[in-house]
């Protein structure tokens, strides 16, 4: 999950509801993988890794199941989720809010 994770980091996640862009947890054939959600489709999740040229995800192996989630990464906050956030909120100065 290279840039935003790094092997070993320590992480904090709890299970939440989800959407796209976040990055999950998830059981995959005996093993807890970390990934991305790219796309969501009623009980089916499409995962891709950030680093698109050495991950192993649903182009390899499909979509996942909704249920296969067990959490949801909070910690480190996600640097590109952080940024897009930031753009959809208001600033506030002294002349008043502006939106950004």
């Amino acid at each position: 999950m290279l840039p935003a994770l790094r092997p070993e980091q320590i992480i904090f996640a709890y299970y939440t509801k989800y959407s796209i862009g976040d990055i999950v947890i998830f059981q995959h054939n005996g093993m807890e993988k970390v990934k991305r959600i790219a796309k969501i489709d009623n009980d089916k999740v499409w995962v891709l890794g950030d680093n698109l040229a050495h991950s192993t995800d649903s182009r390899n192996f499909g979509w996942i199941k909704q249920t296969d989630i067990i959490a949801k990464v909070i910690f480190p906050k996600d640097r590109v989720n952080a940024r897009i956030s930031r753009t959809k909120t208001k600033s506030f100065s002294r002349r008043g809010s502006t939106s950004r």
